[in-house]
């Protein structure tokens, strides 16, 4: 290991939109972190209960019968694909942000992860209603915002709402509390 590598996977935003939103998704919790912006790349960061195992004693049994397991590994990793929430697209306060690729680690087994939820404690996203949630069972997932979309500049002294597109299910999300932390610069609600 180097410095470089871990220099990579630590997230050191310039800038930050501190979310701190929890909601449900496919019957897990899930909570909103923030939106960062770090060297020119806009994401959204997600945390999420793991979605139950999809490779189930059937699937054990019957890949045990076949001389390749083949058929039941892709038929798993299909599954699993499928489990976890896809955010295809997020609103806020009138500024639009497509999704255009996403990426995820379980936090109890990605160095990475672990090194990204500290620096969301840092910034003060209050992990309460998730806190209970093994790291084994609790995925971060990073959605990019599409390349040329534009960090959103929020107006602090108006509603903010957002919206949220989750696989073909719109959701609407009222911001309660949040704070944009920008360096040199903090905004509460």
């Amino acid at each position: 290991m180097r410095i470089a590598s871990i220099k990579h996977d630590m997230l050191l935003p310039g800038r930050e939109l501190v979310i701190n939103k929890t909601l449900t998704i496919q019957q897990k919790p899930a909570l909103i972190a923030s939106i960062t912006e770090q060297e020119k790349v806009i994401k959204l960061w997600v945390f999420q209960q793991r979605p139950d195992n999809p490779f189930t004693d059937a699937d054990y049994a019957e890949s045990i019968e076949r001389a390749t397991n083949r058929d039941a590994i892709l038929k798993r990793a299909s599954s699993a694909r499928n489990s976890y929430a896809g955010i295809s697209a997020i609103g806020i306060q009138g500024f639009d942000l497509p999704i255009s690729q996403s990426s995820s680690g379980i936090i109890g087994r990605d160095p990475a992860s672990y090194m990204k939820l500290q620096h969301f404690i840092e910034a003060g996203v209050d992990f309460t209603t998730i806190e209970d949630i093994s790291f084994d069972e609790m995925v971060l997932g990073g959605y990019q915002i599409q390349d040329g979309t534009a960090f959103p500049e929020i107006n602090t002294k108006a509603d903010i709402p957002v919206s949220m597109k989750i696989s073909d299910e719109a959701v609407e999300v009222e911001l309660i509390s949040w704070h944009c932390s920008i360096p040199g610069e903090t905004v509460e609600a």
